[in-house]
């Protein structure tokens, strides 16, 4: 995303009162604990964060037997990724607040 995008949607979303925080992907990797072994800047392949968020989320499935993230793509499992990071830390969501 943009981040003249960015910026607008923190914008609104601050304006109509909503508690708004910008997370790195540094810091969901991090949460997650897919950092690539030897890789500088706790960088990550795409593949162990959508591992990790099926390993807490649950597995896939099919289309007879769809499964928490059945229709998932693409971008939407780093999104995905986030939320379930922020939901599994605390320490993540202290660090992004400044609290650490």
């Amino acid at each position: 995303m943009r981040s003249e995008s960015v910026g607008r949607l923190y914008q609104s979303a601050h304006a109509a009162g909503l508690e708004v925080h910008l997370v790195p992907r540094a810091e969901v990797v991090r949460a997650l604990g897919t950092r690539k072994k030897g890789a500088p800047g706790g960088k990550s392949m795409d593949s162990k964060v959508r591992a990790a968020v099926l390993a807490i989320v649950g597995p896939q499935g099919t289309r007879a037997d769809p499964g928490p993230t059945y229709g998932v793509k693409s971008h939407a499992w780093q999104a995905l990724g986030l939320a379930v990071a922020w939901d599994a830390s605390e320490a993540l969501r202290r660090r992004v607040r400044g609290e650490e």
